[in-house]
C-alpha cells in the first residue's frame, strides 16, 4: 500500500506538476506500480481506473495525497508559502502525525514525546523544517549556547516544551496526563487553513469545542488560533483569506471572544493577540478581525478597561489595529492615542495643555495597561511622536514636530526615538521629515 511521505526540501510547481504528468502516462500504460498509487491514494480509485480515462487532474491529486495533501489546489497553496511559513506548516503536518488514532490520540505526555522524537529525526536528517521551528523556539542557528556545543536531544525536549507554552521540559509534567481531544486539534488545523467547512462539521458534531481550550501550556481557545499569536508556531504559518470567516463561525457557536490564556505571563485575549500579531497584518485581515471580534463582544478597551488592545497594536506599529480599535469604540483619551489613530482635532486639543494632561490625567496616559511601563508625563508629546512617525500619520507628525519636541527621546516600550521607530516601520517620507528638523 502506498503511504503518504514528505515533501522534497525545495519543492516547486513545475517539478510535481512533471511527476503528475509521468504519473498519468504510467497509468495510460498499465503500468501496475501506477495503478496501485491511484487505487490507493486517489479517493475515487478503483472508480476512475475503471472508466479507462484516466485525466491529469486525477494524477495531481494522487501526487498531492501522496505528499499528505488533500487535494492538487491545497499542495499548490502551500508551495506559494514563503520559505519560513512552509517549514512551519511542514512541521504542523508532522506534529498531526503525532496524536494517534482519532479515537485515541494519547495524552500530552505522549504526544509531546512524540513530537521530540520527529523533530530530532528531522533535525539529524537535516530537515530545514526541523531548523525553522527550533529557531522559533530558541534552540536554533543563533540561539547561543546550544548552538555553540551542538544541539542535544535536551535541547529539543526543552523547545518542544517551550512551543507548545510551557516553561521548559520539567513544566510538562504538571499536564502530562491530560488527554489530547483530536476534534480540538483538527479544529485549529482547520482555522489555520482556512478549511471552512471541516470547522463547521466539526461545530455542528460538538459545538463545545468553541470554548474549549488546548491542553498544552497556553491553554489557549480556538479563538486565539485565528489570532495567530500565543498559540503552537508550527500553527503559525499563515492567516488565511477567510479569516473573518472563521472567526465569525467560531462566535456563532458560542466562542468566548474576551477569553484569556496563558501565553506570554497570562492574561492574553484574542483581541490583544491578534492586535500584535503579524500574520494577519501581512494577509491584510487584522484590521476585519479586530471589528469582528467587538461586535462579537470583545472589549476594545480591554479586560481591565486599561486601553491594552490600543497599546499594544501601538506600539507594535500596525496601523489598520489601531484605525479598528477607534473604530469599535476604544478611548481615545489621551495624546499618544489621538496621535496614533492619526486624530488631528483631538491631537489640538491635548496640545492646548502641553499635550501633559498633569491633572486628571486618564489611566491609559500613565502606563501601557494596568502591567505595562510607566509613561514619563513630561514626555507624552514626543512618545506620540514616535508612535505616529512608525504608524505612518504623516500630518500628526507635521504637527508634533512644530511643537519643538526632544527627538532624543525614546518611548519605553522598546527604547525607540521617532527616528528609529519610522526606519524600523520603513517609513520613509516621515523620516525624511524627522531628519529636516
Amino acid at each position: 500500500m502506498s503511504v503518504a511521505g514528505p515533501l522534497p526540501d525545495r519543492p516547486n510547481v513545475t517539478n510535481l506538476r512533471k511527476q503528475a504528468k509521468s504519473l498519468l502516462a504510467a497509468w495510460r500504460a498499465g503500468n501496475q506500480q501506477a495503478l496501485t498509487r491511484v487505487r490507493d491514494l486517489h479517493p475515487r480509485g478503483e472508480r476512475v481506473i475503471a472508466t479507462g480515462r484516466p485525466a491529469l487532474a486525477d494524477a495531481q491529486l494522487v501526487v498531492a495525497r501522496g505528499y499528505g495533501f488533500a487535494s492538487w489546489a491545497r499542495l499548490v497553496q502551500h508551495l506559494r508559502l514563503a520559505p519560513g511559513a512552509q517549514a512551519l506548516r511542514t512541521m504542523d503536518r508532522l506534529f498531526q502525525s503525532t496524536l494517534g488514532p482519532a479515537d485515541e490520540p494519547g495524552t500530552v505526555g505522549q504526544v509531546l514525546d512524540r513530537r521530540v522524537e520527529v523533530v530530532w529525526r528531522a533535525h539529524l536528517d537535516g530537515r530545514p523544517a526541523a531548523a525553522e521551528l527550533l529557531r522559533a523556539a530558541g534552540a536554533g542557528p543563533g540561539s547561543g549556547e546550544a548552538e555553540d556545543r551542538g544541539l542535544t536531544i535536551d535541547d529539543v525536549r526543552g523547545a518542544i516544551a517551550r512551543e507548545h507554552g510551557f516553561a521548559d521540559w520539567a513544566a510538562v509534567a504538571a499536564d502530562r496526563d491530560q488527554p489530547v481531544d483530536a476534534r480540538f486539534e483538527a479544529a485549529a488545523g482547520a482555522i489555520v487553513s482556512g478549511d471552512q467547512d471541516t470547522l463547521r462539521a466539526l461545530l455542528d458534531t460538538d459545538p463545545v469545542l468553541s470554548r474549549a481550550r488546548s491542553p498544552f501550556g497556553h491553554h489557549a481557545t480556538l479563538v486565539h488560533y485565528v489570532a495567530a499569536n500565543g498559540v503552537e508556531s508550527s500553527r503559525q504559518w499563515q492567516s488565511p483569506r477567510n479569516a473573518v470567516q472563521i472567526l465569525r463561525i467560531l462566535l456563532r457557536y458560542g466562542a468566548d471572544p474576551d477569553a484569556a490564556c496563558n501565553a506570554y505571563g497570562g492574561g492574553l485575549t484574542p483581541l490583544c493577540a491578534l492586535v500584535s500579531s503579524a500574520h494577519p497584518a501581512h494577509a491584510g485581515v487584522q484590521g476585519a478581525l479586530a471589528r469582528e471580534l467587538c461586535r462579537g463582544g470583545a472589549n476594545p478597551n480591554g479586560l481591565d478597561e486599561d486601553g491594552l488592545p490600543l497599546w499594544t497594536a501601538i506600539t507594535r506599529g500596525y496601523p489598520a489595529a489601531v484605525d479598528a480599535l477607534a473604530h469599535c469604540g476604544a478611548r481615545v483619551d489621551n495624546l499618544v492615542f489621538a496621535a496614533a489613530a492619526g486624530d488631528i482635532p483631538r491631537v489640538r486639543n491635548y496640545l492646548q495643555d502641553g499635550g501633559r494632561l498633569s491633572a486628571g490625567r486618564p489611566g491609559s496616559a500613565k502606563r501601557m495597561g494596568t502591567r505595562g511601563p510607566v509613561l514619563d508625563p513630561g514626555h507624552l508629546i514626543e512618545y506620540a511622536l514616535i508612535y505616529s512617525a512608525g504608524l505612518g500619520r504623516h500630518a500628526v507628525v507635521e504637527l508634533l514636530l512644530a511643537e519643538g519636541p526632544d527627538l532624543s527621546v525614546t518611548e519605553p516600550a522598546w527604547r525607540s526615538t521617532a527616528a528609529g521607530m519610522a526606519r524600523y516601520h520603513h517609513q520613509h517620507d516621515i523620516l525624511a521629515l524627522l531628519d529636516a528638523a
